[in-house]
């Protein structure tokens, strides 16, 4: 969609989705996917309870998506945050799961082209300027091969994981970024559960002090070892 004047004053909006109309008669939606096609910066997406077998694509709109229950509502497909090239994305996922996928959630970067964009890239060779701040609370991802996948070239993120449940996954959260592209990270009070290779990995970046915060304290069950580089 496209991006109104900075200078006009919007009202986030919140959007109703239901897949079969039975939990929300109301709802602007049956598919998460078009509401955030329709929802502009700043805008929440309430999901109600169903299953939706979809891939979400959120592009460059900063956008809150929370469940009305965790294990009643289920998405089945990626998730993919964009950024747009030099800017930064703020998205907000809450109280939801994600299972039976590849990738759970990951990120991207766009690059610009007049008079819209839209040719997609994950690296590009722009200073690390491209931002991301991510909020990702009370989710339950499962039977994917990377739960949450964060490539960090020529980006920087500020992220918060708290409060959820990794089942059956192969990967837990895989983050890989250069040296001050992490600006904060705070992976807290999470749970993984039978996780095949690694839980937590953040690789990548140089040794010796950092410019960013590193917060780790979960619960592993089932699983051997936690690895980070850092």
């Amino acid at each position: 969609m496209s991006y109104a004047d900075s200078a006009t004053t919007y009202s986030p909006r919140i959007w109703h989705v239901d897949d079969d109309l039975q939990d929300y008669p109301e709802a602007d939606f049956t598919s998460i996917s078009d509401a955030v096609d329709a929802a502009s910066s700043g805008d929440i997406i309430v999901v109600h309870p169903g299953t939706y077998e979809e891939t979400i694509d959120i592009n460059g709109e900063n956008l809150t998506i929370k469940g009305t229950n965790r294990d009643e509502v289920v998405v089945k497909g990626n998730i993919t945050i964009t950024a747009i090239q030099d800017s930064t994305i703020n998205v907000t996922l809450y109280n939801f799961t994600i299972r039976n996928t590849e990738y759970g959630i990951r990120n991207n970067i766009a690059i610009p082209r007049a008079p819209g964009f839209t040719s997609t890239t994950s690296r590009t060779n722009s200073p690390g300027t491209t931002g991301f701040i991510l909020n990702i609370t009370s989710l339950k991802i499962k039977n994917t091969t990377f739960a949450i996948n964060i490539t960090l070239i020529d980006a920087v993120m500020n992220a918060v994981v708290e409060d959820c449940i990794f089942e059956n996954n192969t990967y837990g959260i895989r983050v890989y970024g250069e040296v001050s592209s992490i600006q904060n990270l705070e992976i807290i009070d999470n749970t993984f559960i039978n996780t095949t290779n690694t839980p937590i990995l953040v690789q990548g970046l140089r040794i010796g002090p950092q410019d960013y915060t590193l917060s780790i304290d979960n619960t592993l069950i089932e699983v051997t070892y936690l690895h980070g580089h850092h």
